[in-house]
């Protein structure tokens, strides 16, 4: 969710609703066209994430897009992709073409580039990063913050010209101490190194 978002929300010709704000109906009962209208949007992206972590194997993941429109409900779009984590990169961008190609939405070439580009070209980096990325929306808790930055201390030093991944560790860890769990000149001053090297990157 959060690699498709951002990589639509780049994209001129759409409007994308945060990830944080669409994240409250995760689990909803809610239909797709009471979801939409309460967004005010009109279209849906929604889908499925299957893994396959079969020992001995590389992990493995089947994810099912389907853009739906709000107005009638209708699938506009669907499809099913199989890939191993090390080509996930490849299923975001193609998801994220697909959806535009859909909506008639014009890419650019600016804009293909940058679907076309990987934020890390390490796998395992990416994994950490979403996994903590997932633990800072769960809110600002003692035990969030202390899986998440962990985390992305081992992507950093898995890629460290992952910019991403520097810039989401520099907000926690500014967090961490903003709040009380990490008050100490340490983190303040690796808050400040992560951000530092976000934005050399």
């Amino acid at each position: 969710t959060e690699a498709i978002t951002t990589q639509l929300t780049g994209l001129g010709g759409l409007s994308v609703i945060p990830r944080s704000t669409a994240a409250r109906f995760r689990g909803t009962t809610k239909s797709v066209s009471e979801i939409g209208r309460e967004l005010g949007v009109g279209y849906v992206l929604t889908g499925t994430v299957q893994w396959d972590e079969t020992p001995g194997q590389p992990p493995k993941v089947r994810v099912s897009p389907e853009l739906i429109r709000v107005a009638d409900t209708s699938s506009v779009w669907a499809h099913g992709y199989d890939a191993v984590m090390a080509s996930v990169f490849q299923v975001y961008a193609d998801v994220s073409t697909e959806v535009a190609r859909s909506l008639q939405v014009a890419l650019n070439d600016p804009e293909r580039q940058a679907l076309a580009r990987r934020p890390t070209g390490n796998a395992e980096a990416y994994d950490l990063y979403l996994r903590a990325v997932d633990y800072n929306g769960r809110g600002l808790s003692k035990a969030n913050f202390d899986a998440a930055i962990p985390m992305l201390e081992r992507a950093v030093s898995l890629d460290p010209k992952f910019a991403l991944a520097w810039g989401q560790l520099s907000e926690m860890l500014g967090l961490a101490h903003w709040l009380y769990i990490r008050r100490d000149a340490e983190t303040l001053l690796a808050a400040r190194q992560a951000a530092e090297r976000a934005i050399a990157l």
